[in-house]
């Protein structure tokens, strides 16, 4: 059985069983997928002929350790690697120029990577999953990139490109050039427990801290305006985060899945918090919403089951679907408008409508089985949907 499918100077796809691959003098091109899911092969060696090689050549190679690229080629395509879960050494890096998105995406066995003084442009999420990556290193002459301490940046130091997933350190302070953070950045990193941002960062970029698994702590800075979507997403052990007082827009997922977080002040001047925000923050018991804010998206306080008291200060313009499902706790939800008005901006279709206190209901499914009137100082509503006591002001 032929080892190879070539078309002309193109090699169309490989399907060796041996632990060691050469592929032939004279292919130009590898072709996309060429070598996907072979579990055999466990070292390529390319001919300095190949100048090209197209997305996702390379993919779910669960036993590749090692790769000797082409002198000529130039290029490491979009998910070239993805997936070698076992490759931990690549041999002509010196002469590669771009890494595109997701190169080495889940390449969990690479510790270190080298980077010439060639590379010119590394695409978001490059590295993405690279779990036991420990340090980047940068030749000197590079005119793009440098490395300090093994993390990524910019050649002036005024981006952080990466902080490597297994770099070992427990914490970090950003340094005071850097005024702008990657995407991903921090990224699926396990070992840091507390990150101090400096005053020059205006946006928390998308799944900057997404699944930092190990992180209780982040200093935010002052100037913080924007916090993208699932920046913190499944921050399991974040106890604390102190919000800049410049916070403007909290965007999707941002605190998704944080399940330590107990209480978060949201400051005066967030007029946004987009859905899934808060959803399956399960511990957090009180939040007051700011005077500010005009819209709040779907399902943002969903399988928060502890949530003990919702304060609105203002009778916000918007409020999506599913706000409050999944909680578990008898929750307090104080409006500042009328029944009414809150049924309007929740599409609520029924509700039951007394006067007692809060303290005075049996609630059960749909319906509320008995009651008894005390007090007539304050409106109670009981949503149909969800187990929930809406305190609004009298008109």
């Amino acid at each position: 059985m032929e080892k190879f499918s070539i078309n002309g100077t193109s090699l169309k796809y490989c399907t060796s069983k041996d632990s060691e691959c050469i592929i032939p003098d004279g292919i130009r091109a590898i072709e996309s997928r060429a070598f996907v899911y072979n579990t055999f092969i466990k070292s390529i060696k390319m001919p300095d002929t190949v100048e090209e090689v197209y997305s996702s050549a390379f993919s779910f190679c669960g036993s590749l350790e090692k790769i000797e690229l082409s002198s000529k080629l130039k290029e490491l395509s979009y998910n070239m690697f993805e997936n070698c879960f076992s490759l931990k050494e690549i041999i002509g890096l010196e002469n590669i120029q771009v890494i595109a998105s997701k190169a080495f995406n889940g390449c969990s066995s690479l510790k270190e990577i080298k980077l010439s003084k060639k590379i010119k442009e590394i695409s978001d999420f490059a590295f993405n999953n690279c779990t036991n990556l420990e340090k980047i290193s940068v030749d000197e002459k590079n005119k793009y990139y440098s490395s300090v301490d093994g993390v990524l940046y910019n050649k002036d130091l005024t981006t952080l490109i990466l902080y490597p997933a297994g770099k070992k350190d427990e914490e970090f302070i950003l340094p005071d050039s850097v005024n702008d953070i990657s995407y991903s950045a921090f990224q699926s990193n396990k070992y840091l427990k507390k990150v101090i941002l400096n005053d020059n960062i205006r946006i928390i970029p998308d799944y900057c801290f997404n699944e930092c698994i190990s992180l209780e702590k982040v200093e935010m800075g002052n100037k913080v305006r924007v916090i993208n979507k699932y920046a913190f997403k499944s921050c399991r052990k974040i106890l604390s985060i102190n919000l800049s007082n410049d916070l403007e827009s909290i965007i999707d997922g941002a605190f998704e899945n944080c399940e330590s977080l107990k209480e978060i002040i949201i400051p005066d001047k967030v007029h946004t918090i987009c859905s899934y925000v808060f959803r399956n923050c399960c511990n957090i018991e009180h939040i007051e919403l700011p005077l500010s804010l005009t819209s709040l998206g779907n399902e943002v306080f969903k399988d928060c089951k502890k949530l003990q008291k919702l304060v609105f200060k203002s009778i916000i313009k918007n409020i999506g679907t599913n706000i409050l499902n999944g909680i578990e706790n008898e929750l307090i939800v104080d409006f500042p408008g009328t029944v009414e008005q809150w049924m309007e901006l929740t599409k609520t279709r029924s509700v039951c409508v007394s006067h007692p206190t809060q303290n005075d209901f049996h609630y059960y499914g749909d319906s509320v089985d008995e009651y008894v009137p005390t007090v007539y100082e304050d409106r109670v509503i009981i949503s149909a949907l969800v187990n929930y006591k809406l305190i609004c002001k009298e008109q």
